[in-house]
């Protein structure tokens, strides 16, 4: 009967035990999870940014394209008035007596054609 006074007493005495029964996460623990996910934000963030200037680069050599696809069009079809001197210096290809074949490029080599004029 005394040991069960005793356990009584210790289990509601005002002393505190030295097992704690608390649950939740320690200061070092959320610090820690805090520094994981600060690192995957910045990881993420860094392939933002590489993705855009991807893309922006990429939009760039697009419409380098185009103006060239289009400069090139109008030296095949005499379309502009200031790359007729273009069309002057085209390579022939081949040549008959009725129709003459030329060959033609942009100046820097990029696309490359032949047209075929009649005589």
């Amino acid at each position: 009967m005394i040991k069960k006074e005793t356990a009584m007493l210790h289990k509601f005495s005002p002393v505190e035990s030295t097992e704690t029964s608390q649950g939740g996460f320690t200061l070092i623990e959320v610090l820690l999870a805090v520094l994981i996910m600060s690192m995957a934000y910045v990881t993420i963030l860094q392939n933002f940014s590489v993705s855009m200037r991807n893309i922006f680069r990429l939009d760039e050599k697009r419409t380098s394209m185009f103006e060239n696809h289009l400069a090139f069009e109008q030296v095949l079809f005499g379309t502009g008035g200031e790359d007729e001197d273009a069309v002057s210096e085209e390579t022939v290809f081949l040549e008959s007596a009725s129709w003459a074949l030329y060959q033609v490029a942009t100046e820097d080599n990029e696309l490359m054609t032949l047209k075929l004029v009649k005589k």
